[in-house]
């Protein structure tokens, strides 16, 4: 999935600001005790859509696309 510069800058903060910490009490159902990689990218993913950040890239079109 080819990400868009904003979500990659989001994700990589995420990743120094929470990584290997304890989750709160609310969310310990949905990421466990603490955060791991896997937990940080969905957490930047749910974050970044509610701040209306475009996760993807728009796929780029081919010349001959247009009339398959």
């Amino acid at each position: 999935m080819p990400e868009t510069d904003a979500f990659k800058k989001l994700k990589k903060s995420m990743m120094k600001e929470y990584l290997g910490e304890d989750v709160p009490k609310e969310y310990k159902k949905v990421y466990g005790k603490m955060y791991n990689k896997k937990d940080i990218i969905s957490f930047a993913i749910a974050t970044a859509k509610s701040k209306g950040i475009i996760i993807d890239k728009p796929k780029e079109k081919k010349k001959g696309d247009f009339f398959k």
